[in-house]
């Protein structure tokens, strides 16, 4: 999945939500993740703790995401908030580290 998509995904349920952490095969450091967040049990409307994935994710506070925020505050604005679009969301964020870490002339 990481070479055809470019994240690695670790899934993690728990007894009050459902974390989803994404890491970019463009990250510098292993530090460098995202996590987003479903709510289960009652929180989601959903009962015994089980997930209902048509809940909006939430983009948890990460040092990564908390950086992002600095570096580019439009461009959680405007995926994130404006339009709700996460794979948008990811693509900038794809193209923001994959021009920070690599070099490329101009193609």
């Amino acid at each position: 999945m990481q070479a055809l998509f470019g994240y690695e995904l670790i899934f993690t349920p728990g007894t009050s939500s459902y974390t989803v952490k994404l890491r970019s095969i463009y990250a510098e450091k292993e530090a460098d993740f995202l996590q987003f967040e479903w709510a289960t049990g009652d929180d989601a409307g959903s009962e015994g703790g089980k997930v209902d994935l048509n809940s909006p994710l939430q983009l948890m506070g990460t040092p990564f995401a908390q950086q992002l925020q600095r570096a580019k505050p439009q461009m959680l604005k405007v995926y994130l908030g404006t339009y709700s679009s996460i794979p948008m969301f990811l693509g900038e964020v794809t193209r923001h580290l994959f021009e920070s870490t690599t070099q490329y002339g101009n193609m």
